[in-house]
């Protein structure tokens, strides 16, 4: 069995899941983030970031999944990244 499994062409070799799913929450957010994006956001990646949102909550405590704190973190994350 290989080592490293490619999913969407990244090997993922080493990194978890929830690591996989931060990164693609990461890149969601800063597509929704960029200038002007809210205006002519599509709904599907307002969904794609809940449900991203939703699976790491779910994944961290999916006895009482928190998805407001997932939300905040990916907000504190994206401040980070823009320097703000």
């Amino acid at each position: 069995m290989r080592k490293d499994v490619e999913l969407t062409g990244v090997s993922c070799a080493g990194r978890s899941i929830i690591e996989i799913l931060w990164e693609d929450l990461d890149k969601t957010v800063d597509k929704l983030e960029s200038p002007g994006a809210l205006r002519g956001a599509r709904p599907v990646d307002i969904g794609r970031a809940q449900g991203l949102a939703y699976a790491i909550a779910v994944m961290y405590n999916p006895y009482a999944p928190d998805f407001n704190a997932v939300r905040d973190e990916a907000m504190d994350r994206y401040d980070d990244r823009a320097g703000e």
